[in-house]
């Protein structure tokens, strides 16, 4: 074990405490919670939008702005309140420590996310040159977040390229522009095959 491997390590105990304190329920409640705000808040704060326009006297974009937010805070907090109702049903028939555990895992996967999205950060920034061949060699955490990191960015990359459109050239015609990406150098990184 190394250092890069205790920055990790105290990353993902962290993320892993949080979760488990916080429950699965009310973990997922919050992401869920996040994206159901969002998408209730763009398509149908127009209905709060009318509400407001009617009490109060402001220009239509600032009656817009406040129906989103107010819109968005609601959700949330009905998505919370279900949570919380959920969380005491479970505590009632024995399964709280369940739930913790559903936590915890899940806050193990929040801190993988999170590491992987600085790692990536990172590998942009040049970073890698400041870490020791010893150190990736023998790191426990490197080899994974490297795949995973690889994994994930290939992912948005995949989508980027499907979106794109050839352009009406001889050259280009019924090909894919390709993207070039940072990261489809971690795998052969993570071999280590390069620092030698």
């Amino acid at each position: 074990m190394n250092y890069f491997d205790i920055i990790v390590g105290l990353i993902l105990i962290f993320f892993a405490i949080r979760g488990f304190f916080k429950g699965f329920l009310i973990g997922v409640a919050s992401f869920a919670g996040l994206l159901a705000g969002l998408y209730v808040g763009i398509h149908f704060s127009n209905y709060m939008g009318n509400i407001l326009s009617q009490g109060l006297k402001l220009s239509e974009q600032t009656i817009n702005i406040f129906s989103f937010l107010i819109t968005f805070a609601l959700v949330i907090f009905l998505v919370h309140i279900l949570a919380r109702f959920l969380e005491k049903v479970i505590s009632t028939v024995g399964l709280s420590f369940l739930n913790k555990l559903g936590g915890l895992a899940l806050g193990l996967g929040k801190g993988l996310l999170f590491v992987s999205a600085f790692f990536y950060l990172f590998i942009l920034l040049g970073g890698l040159k400041i870490i020791d061949y010893e150190v990736k060699e023998k790191s426990f955490f490197f080899k994974p977040i490297s795949k995973l990191t690889d994994l994930i960015a290939g992912e948005v990359k995949d989508q980027l390229e499907g979106s794109k459109k050839p352009e009406n050239t001889p050259e280009n015609e019924g090909n894919i522009i390709k993207i070039k990406w940072p990261t489809s150098r971690i795998l052969q990184i993570s071999t280590l095959d390069e620092f030698h």
